[in-house]
């Protein structure tokens, strides 16, 4: 595959999810749940927009890596995965969009009161909430790495 191809996959797989997400949380709000069935069917177009590449372009179908490839990959994976997810949430936050019912933050540390974090919830110092951060995205990145194909 190509680097402008890859360029124009990235570029396409951002602009429908957002394309889609954006008037869904304006029309629906964020805490609907039309807004959370919309965010799960979105997550699914990375994939078919991958599947349609590879069905479009049989010399791409030979490239394709039906196994683990470079593992020395994996990590930049993971920190890509955690900058988009943590900006999103940033850039939600920030704009008024969404607020946080899970956490909240005290110059000492942070609260953590839901979600799937590994490492726990409760009162947590800043260096344990960033290590809790660390340790569940990894685990989530490889978990999504290997049940993608």
């Amino acid at each position: 595959m190509s680097r402008n191809s890859i360029v124009v996959y990235v570029l396409l797989a951002i602009a429908i999810s957002w394309a889609i997400q954006i008037p869904t949380i304006m029309i629906f709000g964020l805490g609907s749940d039309v807004t959370s069935a919309v965010f799960l069917l979105v997550m699914w177009t990375p994939s078919l927009l991958a599947l349609i590449f590879i069905a479009r372009n049989p010399e791409v179908r030979n490239q394709v890596l039906w196994r683990l490839g470079k593992v020395v990959y994996l990590p930049l994976g993971i920190v890509v995965q955690m900058a988009i997810g943590l900006g999103v949430v940033g850039i939600l936050v920030s704009a008024g969009i969404a607020t946080s019912g899970w956490f909240t933050f005290q110059l000492s540390g942070v609260e953590v009161a839901g979600g799937p974090w590994l490492l726990g919830q409760g009162f947590q110092a800043w260096p344990h909430y960033v290590l809790n951060i660390i340790v569940t995205s990894i685990v989530f990145s490889i978990f999504n790495l290997l049940t993608r194909q």
